[in-house]
């Protein structure tokens, strides 16, 4: 058999903000297309994808300047975080189960075709914070090891509805949902402030980021200097 490797994940993928297109991170964020950070080529893991974009959206916390929404991010961030942990360990609970099950059959040709059955096993004791032996020879704790990992996630979900519980004492009753057009919207003035003409394809996150941060700063600016004025007279 034939083995082909795999080329380097910053090669199949989007990894960063500093190359990461803004047109992507607006399907990504507004449309949940968290696809869209495949770039042409073999793609990726839906675990690859997910634990990518929390790291995007980390530089992103990272990136933007502004104090007032800090704490409101970085709870979004941990959330987002802690979502991604659930979905691994899920998708390793399946894949662990459907081993097993195949494992039982003896069909030799798909238990060589299931992959890397450690690599599996590492991350869903990591995620989950587990202890479990995971000894294939013995099935009936196999099981009993992967419903442990499910029970100990649970702990992640109380700890997400407490933190979104936060979230919507900290925002206005009626959440304004981020889209397409408030991107397009910041774009168009950022443009005008800029004397340069901004579309999503043709800048990054991080030139976004980093162009709004001057704007704003600009923008202080100039309002800390006409209200000077004003108390000056």
């Amino acid at each position: 058999m034939i083995l082909f490797k795999k080329k380097p994940l910053n090669e199949r993928i989007y990894v960063t903000i500093y190359e990461l297109p803004l047109s992507v991170f607006m399907e990504v964020v507004c449309d949940k297309n968290i696809k869209r950070l495949i770039k042409k080529g073999e793609g990726a893991s839906m675990i690859e994808l997910n634990d990518t974009w929390r790291k995007i959206f980390e530089q992103y916390v990272e990136a933007i300047k502004d104090k007032g929404t800090d704490l409101e991010n970085r709870l979004q961030l941990r959330i987002e975080m802690l979502k991604l942990k659930i979905n691994k360990v899920n998708s390793c609970a399946v894949f662990l189960r459907g081993y097993a099950v195949i494992l039982k059959s003896g069909n030799q040709e798909l238990i060589d075709k299931l992959g890397n059955v450690l690599e599996m096993v590492k991350i869903i004791k990591t995620e989950s914070q587990t202890r479990g032996a995971f000894n294939i020879a013995d099935l009936d704790q196999w099981e009993k090891d992967i419903l442990m990992a499910e029970t100990c996630i649970k702990r992640y979900q109380l700890e997400i509805d407490e933190m979104q519980s936060q979230l919507q004492l900290m925002q206005p009753t009626e959440k304004k949902i981020v889209t397409k057009e408030m991107f397009l919207s910041t774009l168009t003035r950022m443009s005008r402030w800029a004397k340069v003409q901004y579309r999503p394809s043709d800048i990054t996150v991080f030139e976004f980021v980093r162009n709004l941060n001057d704007w704003k700063e600009e923008v202080e600016r100039i309002n800390s200097d006409n209200k000077r004025k004003a108390n000056g007279r």
